[in-house]
């Protein structure tokens, strides 16, 4: 198969505008009117390798790409190659079964995957809780005792001897349900009301 230098006709150490004239010079004599006028035939497959040549040698990053695989194809196998080759492997020691360092990179994505999910684990653990140590109750097991309205309506069973907002009646799921001398309280997150009296009433 020709290169791109044998279809132009030019030679490899042609400058940038020998390989334009040799091109310009070959596309002429294969334009179809040219060659009908000369009584030849001009096959469409020949101006195609003229204008690929040209493509490729007209530019000069891809001549010098061009020209290295030229060098590449024609080093014999295994033979020497230049220093400034790109696509020379690189040698270094191989790694051997046990080799700790090379385990440890490869495992590292595994181990940072881990470490992630056990942070998350962690955190969700303990973002579920109040902060305050509070467990939740349920609202029967309020009655008859004291309660405490915190923050964001939680209610929370306290002892009737400190602060509360009084003691729990009754546990209702309407408010018009408490009786008229109790108020009513939302337990928010459970969907029901409670029914307060002053703790200090008989």
């Amino acid at each position: 198969m020709a290169t791109h230098y044998q279809t132009l006709g030019v030679g490899r150490g042609a400058t940038a505008g020998e390989v334009r004239q040799a091109y310009l010079h070959r596309a002429r004599a294969l334009h179809p009117d040219r060659a009908a006028a000369q009584g030849e035939t001009a096959t469409p497959r020949a101006m195609q390798d003229v204008n690929e040549a040209w493509r490729v040698l007209g530019d000069p990053v891809r001549r010098a790409a061009y020209d290295r695989s030229l060098d590449v194809a024609a080093a014999p196998m295994g033979g020497p190659r230049d220093a400034d080759d790109v696509d020379r492997p690189y040698v270094g020691r191989q790694a051997v079964p046990g080799d700790v360092g090379l385990s440890f990179v490869r495992g590292l994505p595994w181990i940072v995957a881990l470490l992630v999910l056990g942070i998350i684990f962690v955190f969700t653990a303990f973002a579920g809780g109040s902060g305050d140590g509070d467990e939740r109750v349920r609202p029967s097991d309020l009655v008859g005792g004291c309660v405490q309205v915190q923050r964001g309506a939680d209610v929370v069973a306290v002892p009737c001897t400190e602060p509360n907002e009084g003691r729990v009646d009754l546990v209702v799921h309407r408010s018009s349900r408490c009786p008229s001398d109790s108020s009513a309280t939302p337990m928010a997150a459970d969907g029901v009301w409670l029914c307060l009296r002053d703790a200090n009433a008989p």
